[in-house]
């Protein structure tokens, strides 16, 4: 209701969310470069924050700061995440 789309417009939007967000999230996963892990995570942070998905936000600026540390983030909370937000989405298609 806050961004004035309509359901088929926002269930659109949202498959383009679902479908780049797992390239993202397959990035983190199994990228060996630090900058293209941060791209991915820098990449589900502001998704995120866009659908107002806080929890995915949070996780990914999360992963952003350990990557600028150390170069190893723990990316379950991302997973954990994404994964209740997936679940949901197919719940709502159904």
């Amino acid at each position: 209701a806050e961004t004035g789309l309509d359901a088929d417009d926002a269930r659109m939007i949202l498959s383009g969310f679902i479908s780049h967000g797992r390239t993202h999230l397959e990035n983190l996963r199994t990228s060996g470069s630090v900058e293209e892990r941060y791209r991915a995570a820098h990449s589900l942070k502001g998704a995120g924050k866009t659908l107002r998905a806080a929890e995915l936000a949070a996780e990914a600026r999360l992963v952003e700061k350990e990557l600028r540390e150390n170069g190893i983030p723990d990316i379950s909370g991302v997973e954990s995440a994404w994964n209740r937000i997936e679940c949901w989405c197919k719940e709502d298609e159904a």
